[in-house]
């Protein structure tokens, strides 16, 4: 996450260094973040308890994943542009044809419909009549640059032209003496659709003498539905930042509480397959251990479940304390109990029975305000009979 800042926000060339055991959290966050680029490279695990020396040998030896030399892929992630191998494999294809095959008016809004091309309600079909006459309110070329839009900062920007938003502007039912002030809108490349995780919508507070000039309503009811103008601006303004953006699809991403079962038992159902759990969250200590109950018996065999900002575990006004650090009701408190069973088998507890946790965790890793907690099935055994053999010789 701090590489990814690092390139992303402050335009800093970063190179991540992990160790292996974290190559499908790895790929998973830079592609979640819509970072396909990112670089990063890998040593073993683990770096904890090792000398100096071996530490050295890591980062001057070669990547256990890639095979390849750690500081080779370091240098090259550094000076090698953007636009190199492994990025030129990758296409993102952000184009959609310009017209689609003649129909029936109700199997065009099914299309389009399906294609979550709406905001599923029915739409007044971009003809090339009315997208002409949208075109006719600006002196702007139909295939000219408009702008540039993305959902959040960790997302590529999508370009787009002036067709491309008279198009939705036509779909939105807007008369075409608004196209002016929709176009503007679009240009500013700021989205009506971003991607958050509260309620939110986005508000447009329009000023000067198209206001007057087009019929906008700034006075009683402003906010109602009753003006045509305002009504299908506003819409306009959704649709064009749905579609031009890249799209902001239902089901791919999910807004509930991370402590509502009957959600997370629905998101769960959806996806399918869980790989790895971030938990970044509330924060609040009793969210994040509810979480932590509900999603972890899902998570798949071999998956990776994190949770971020771990420091609010000694915060009071999250839940956490700094003086009762071992109260399981804080999450570092309870991670804490869950350490020991890691090595269930080698308690000396006549016909003991290991809890749901200690068969299922293989690995707990801490780092500074993060956790990594590795699934699997915990049955290597015990070492008790070799260690007494050994014993024994000696």
């Amino acid at each position: 996450m701090h590489a990814i800042a690092l390139d992303s926000k402050y335009g800093v060339p970063t190179v991540a260094i992990h160790t292996n055991a974290f190559e499908k959290a790895v790929q998973s966050v830079t592609r979640m973040h819509g970072m396909p680029e990112a670089r990063y490279t890998f040593v073993p695990q683990p770096v904890m308890g090792k000398t100096v020396e071996q530490l050295r040998a890591y980062v001057e030896g070669k990547s256990p994943i890639s095979g390849r030399p750690v500081m080779q892929e370091v240098i090259e992630g550094l000076t090698r542009p953007a636009e190199g191998d492994r990025i030129k494999e990758i296409k993102f294809e952000r184009s959609t044809p310009r017209l689609v095959d003649s129909d029936t008016d109700e199997n065009l809004q099914r299309l389009f419909l399906e294609n979550n091309w709406t905001d599923k309600l029915p739409i007044v079909l971009p003809t090339e009549r009315k997208v002409r006459e949208m075109l006719a309110h600006t002196s702007r070329k139909p295939d000219e640059v408009a702008g540039h839009m993305r959902s959040n900062q960790f997302r590529q920007y999508w370009e787009f032209t002036v067709e491309k938003v008279a198009v939705n502007a036509v779909m939105a039912g807007a008369r075409p003496e608004y196209f002016p002030l929709i176009l503007a809108l679009a240009s500013s490349g700021v989205s009506a659709r971003g991607s958050t995780t509260s309620s939110m919508a986005a508000m447009v507070v329009v000023n000067g003498p198209i206001r007057n000039e087009i019929g906008m309503n700034s006075g009683t009811g402003a906010m109602a539905p009753y003006n045509h103008a305002n009504a299908t601006i506003g819409r306009a303004y959704g649709l064009l930042s749905q579609n031009l953006q890249g799209g902001s699809v239902p089901g791919e991403t999910f807004m509930g509480s991370q402590v509502d079962e009957q959600f997370l038992e629905e998101l769960v159902r959806t996806i399918g397959r869980l790989d790895i759990v971030i938990d970044d969250g509330s924060h609040l200590n009793h969210h994040v251990l509810r979480t932590f109950e509900l999603l972890f018996p899902r998570l798949s065999q071999d998956g990776i479940y994190v949770i971020e900002d771990t420091q609010t575990s000694y915060w009071c006004t999250y839940g956490g304390s700094s003086t009762e650090l071992d109260r399981v009701d804080t999450v570092m408190g309870f991670l804490k109990t869950l350490v020991d069973g890691v090595n269930y088998e080698e308690f000396e507890a006549e016909h003991y029975g290991p809890s749901y946790y200690e068969q299922n965790i293989v690995a707990i890793h801490f780092y500074h305000n993060l956790v990594f907690i590795q699934k699997g099935l915990n049955k290597e055994g015990s070492n008790r009979k070799e260690i007494g053999a050994i014993a024994r010789l000696t």
